[in-house]
Order: C-alpha cells, then structure tokens, then sequence
C-alpha cells in the first residue's frame, strides 16, 4: 500500500486520483524542502482540486501535505483579502473623487451666486443713491418755487411748495 501511494519518492501508481496526490506530495515536498517559501504554494483551481481530493482521502494526507494545504489556503485568503482591500480602495477613491467634482461644482456655483448677489447689491445702492439725489433735486426745486412765491407774497402757494419740499 505505501508503494501504492508513492511511499516516500512521492510516486504514485494507482491512476487518476494518484495523479493529485502525486502532485500535491511533490510540491508539498519541494516546499518543505526549500523551507516553505510562498511562491509554492497552490493558487486558485489547483489549490481547490487538492483540497477536494484531501477531504476526500484525508487518510491518504500526510503532515507534510496538510501543512502544505494548510500554508495554501491561507496565502489564498491573503490574496482575496488584497483583493477586497484593493478594490474597497478602488471604490472608495472612486467616491472621493466624484465628491471632489461635486464640491468644485458647488464651490463654483456658490462663487457665481455671490457674484451675481454683489452685482446686485451695487445695483441696489447705485439706485439708491441715484433716488436720493432725485429727491434731493426734488425738493430743491420745491424750495426754490416757495422762495419764488414768497417773493411775489403768494404765501399759501410758497407754503405749499415748502410742504412739498418738506415730504420728500
């Protein structure tokens, strides 16, 4: 039966899933042999071939190998766990990015509104002056119509140049 399973050369000779077995043990033992370094270790579909084939002959799995699977499966959720990093990375700078152009935008539009605001106020207090003066000019005129009336000793129409004046 060891011959069977390859015995200690890791030769196997009894068909298909000897084959599997063959493989795992060689590099399983090339791995311990050049003191386990990662770059050994099955990845993906070959990593889960093994194991099926392990659970399936647990009694076949010497340390080594299980040692060897184990090292696997664990730089394999290593791989995976960078994976998810990176692309949770990905999609958080993705995110970031969109909220950059966003408060860009935002900040532009903020910026033209206090523009158009300022324009506004300027507008408003140029109109406003532009009304004081007018009424300043109104009553005036008014004043200066009174003091005509007056002269001429119209009172009540001096006095009611003076009121006028005297509303605006």
């Amino acid at each position: 039966a060891e011959e069977r399973r390859g015995g200690a050369g890791g030769q196997d000779n009894g068909g298909c899933g000897g084959a599997k077995l063959s493989m795992a043990r060689g590099r399983a033992a090339l791995w311990e042999q050049e003191r386990r370094p990662e770059g050994l270790l099955f990845q993906d579909a070959e990593l889960k071939a093994a194991e099926r084939w392990a659970r399936d002959h647990a009694s076949e799995v010497g340390a080594i190998e299980r040692d060897y699977l184990v090292a696997a499966r664990s730089k394999q959720r290593g791989r995976q766990r960078f994976r998810w990093l990176a692309n949770m990375a990905l999609v958080l700078a993705s995110v970031a990015l969109v909220l950059l152009f966003w408060a860009l935008e935002t900040r532009q539009q903020a910026e033209q509104e206090a523009t158009r605001a300022d324009n506004a106020r300027a507008t408003a207090v140029a109109e406003a002056d532009r009304a004081r003066a007018a009424e300043a000019n109104q009553a005036d005129l008014h004043n200066r119509h009174g003091d005509t009336h007056y002269k001429q000793e119209d009172y009540d129409a001096a006095i009611a140049e003076y009121n006028e004046a005297i509303n605006l």
